[in-house]
């Protein structure tokens, strides 16, 4: 886990360094992020990003631009109580929100979108510098 964050804060600086037309003018915001999140909160985040950037035609007709607790748990192998506490904290700083907010899905649902500041940082840490 330590190499996995230090391989991000190193990612962030060469991104900022060879990318001086990123839309984020602010990128001490991402380092902050880096700190204090996880890499599995960053594993999470990078399958919300997947999810809400290719997913099949029909989801995007049916409005299913989310990516739900269950499918986050087969994907990484994390326990779902966890995953709904890294999510949560996640919406916290803007990465995510809480897609069920405002909708006819019942009590926790558990769905979860991409925010575009989120999608904003996932680009950045994906970015080849």
């Amino acid at each position: 886990m330590k190499n996995e964050k230090t391989r991000l804060f190193a990612r962030i600086f060469v991104n900022s360094a060879c990318h001086s037309y990123s839309k984020t003018p602010y990128k001490q915001g991402f380092v902050q992020i880096i700190n204090d999140l996880t890499a599995a909160h960053i594993r999470i985040l990078s399958l919300a990003y997947d999810r809400a950037t290719v997913f099949p035609e029909e989801d995007g007709n049916k409005n299913r631009d989310y990516i739900s607790l269950d499918d986050i748990q087969t994907a990484t192998g994390i326990a779902g109580h966890r995953i709904e506490a890294y999510c949560h904290q996640m919406i916290r700083y803007g990465l995510l929100y809480d897609w069920s907010i405002g909708r006819a899905t019942g009590p926790r649902a558990n769905l979860f979108g991409i925010t575009d500041y989120g999608k904003e940082f996932s680009a950045f840490l994906e970015s080849n510098s």
